[in-house]
């Protein structure tokens, strides 16, 4: 059983991160998708995920040569997408990339894929 803690509202930040314990790791994130296919494009010719242990209704994301998986797409054909400036909710995450120069190398052939590339928090984002 996990202790609450409250924290007064004006608590540093530092005094917040203070409450995850050293060991904590996150494991893969789970998205729902509506078309399996077409999410598989997008997250191994985009974004150079590979898929490994793909079915008809879903597939594990890892990391190039990594065994621990980052995403999961589980297919749900009755899933509606969700739309450009739309206000659903947590609908995306984000890869850390190692330093400017990676992030340079993971953006250059953008414009070829017919995405575009903004600021926001993290400072760039890549969207359809």
């Amino acid at each position: 059983m996990t202790e609450r803690i409250d924290l007064p509202s004006d608590a540093s930040a530092a005094e917040r991160q203070r409450l995850l314990p050293d060991a904590l790791r996150l494991g893969p994130v789970t998205l729902r998708v509506s078309d399996l296919r077409r999410s598989l494009d997008y997250y191994t010719q985009v974004l150079g995920l590979e898929a490994r242990d793909v079915t008809a209704t879903n597939a594990t994301l890892h990391a190039r040569g990594e065994d621990t998986p980052l995403v999961v797409l589980d297919a749900h054909p009755d899933t509606s997408p969700v739309r450009m400036q739309s206000r659903l909710g947590l609908y995306h995450f984000a890869i850390l990339l190692p330093d400017r120069a990676a992030l340079g190398r993971f953006l250059a052939p953008v414009p070829t894929t017919g995405m575009h590339a903004g600021a926001s928090t993290p400072p760039v984002s890549l969207g359809p």
